[in-house]
């Protein structure tokens, strides 16, 4: 029987030799990882009552640490060295000050092309386009302690994409189209798997970026059979050996998108509501206060130099507060050697190391009545700081724009 890739991955993982649509299988993943939060304390306060001493599979697990970073007050740098003692009596790798886990996941080679993988936040979808299936669960405990789960097989949306980006357009901008056409519930609980030569043509930053926040239309996942492109990224970041896996040519799809990428122009989501994706027009001239380059969606190195593009030879607006997080080390590090992170600072943005805080509010909060310009993952009210503020998010070069002129600004008239 033809299958997916998708179906594939869920055939290994569960011990048969096919898998369809609604089946429920019994599944132990390849790879399970979390990070530490607000209630990280609370969140294994269950296996500390059960009097859980270890985790299955602990070489198969990786705690992040990459919100509240660098921590902030004694309280938290309390609990988090009791966390972190936790994780390394069970044997549990602890991975810090690195960057963000979604991106880093990838570049430690701790991820491969045909794995199965899972984390209770549904951010870690951007790894499907290396040719893996990435499924957010809210069963982590149930994994950490018996080391497997059931899940249903889910069915198949095919996303086509043709054409070429056009200056000043990213995979962020592609998935806001997506998403304005299929509002919130148009892929529910399926997979969308996508393919076409304009994806062949975008570059491993924006597909990331892209499939990022996959799950606001409903989808739980997604994935792309690996090409070259792909398998390039994960050579370059060496790991276990692996086998790529493919869809095949007569796999069955409940349903195909197509979208033509030639002409498109930036698009925004309105707050407060991630799926509330219009184009940027509507937006222009918007008058804000905060400017925010990062988080998992977008803080990759295409996303700085873009900002950089936009930003050389100008200075921000003298009334906006710019931060610019690139997602990991290994990004500000490519960014510093390309002078990316000189053109930012000369235009007089305040450049962090990678963290989290900034997307959720712990730093650089928004105030009452603020507006913000944002390539988080987020737009909900409160999500950033007060809730009486907005955010509305966009691409790296519309956040760069924006901030040179004090107001929603399209970035393509800087390019």
């Amino acid at each position: 029987m033809p299958m997916t890739v998708t179906e594939k991955i869920l055939a290994r993982v569960s011990g048969n030799s096919q898998v369809k649509p609604g089946d429920r299988v019994k599944i132990t993943p390849d790879l399970a990882m979390w990070y530490n939060s607000v209630n990280t304390e609370h969140f294994f306060a269950p296996l500390e009552r059960v009097g859980a001493k270890k985790v299955a599979d602990p070489e198969k697990r990786i705690f992040f640490i990459d919100h509240h970073t660098p921590v902030k007050s004694v309280e938290y740098a309390n609990v988090l060295n009791k966390v972190k003692k936790m994780h390394q009596d069970w044997g549990v790798r602890v991975v810090e000050r690195m960057g963000i886990g979604h991106q880093v996941m990838g570049e430690m080679g701790a991820v491969r092309p045909g794995m199965y993988i899972t984390h209770f936040d549904s951010a870690i979808v951007s790894m499907g386009c290396l040719g893996l299936l990435p499924l957010p669960t809210g069963e982590l405990l149930r994994y950490m302690v018996e080391g497997s789960g059931y899940v249903t097989v889910p069915a198949t949306i095919k996303v086509v994409l043709n054409g070429e980006l056009p200056k000043g357009v990213q995979g962020r901008d592609v998935w806001l189209r997506i998403l304005a056409e299929a509002g919130p519930s148009g892929g529910r609980g399926r997979i969308l798997e996508y393919m076409g030569p304009g994806y062949e043509g975008m570059d491993m930053d924006s597909r990331m970026g892209m499939m990022n926040t996959t799950t606001y239309c409903g989808a739980v996942s997604a994935i792309a059979s690996p090409d070259q492109k792909a398998l390039d990224w994960v050579d370059a970041h060496p790991g276990e050996p692996y086998e790529a896996v493919y869809s095949d040519p007569d796999a069955h799809y409940d349903e195909e998108w197509r979208f033509d990428l030639s002409g498109m122009e930036p698009y925004v989501a309105i707050p407060p509501k991630p799926y509330d994706a219009r184009p940027l027009r509507e937006v222009l001239g918007t008058t804000i206060h905060q400017a925010y380059l990062g988080s998992c969606a977008s803080g990759r190195v295409e996303d700085l130099r873009l900002a950089a593009q936009v930003l050389k030879g100008q200075q921000k607006h003298p009334d906006v507060r710019v931060n610019v997080v690139p997602t990991s080390n290994l990004i500000m590090q490519e960014a510093a050697r390309e002078g990316i992170v000189t053109t930012l600072v000369e235009s007089g943005v305040f450049l962090s190391s990678p963290s989290c805080d900034y997307c959720f509010g712990n730093a650089s909060p928004l105030g009452d009545g603020e507006v913000c310009v944002s390539t988080g993952t987020l737009n909900i009210t409160g999500r950033m700081g007060s809730t009486k503020a907005q955010i509305y998010t966009v691409n790296a070069g519309v956040v760069a724009a924006s901030a040179i002129e004090g107001k929603i600004a399209d970035p393509r008239d800087y390019l």
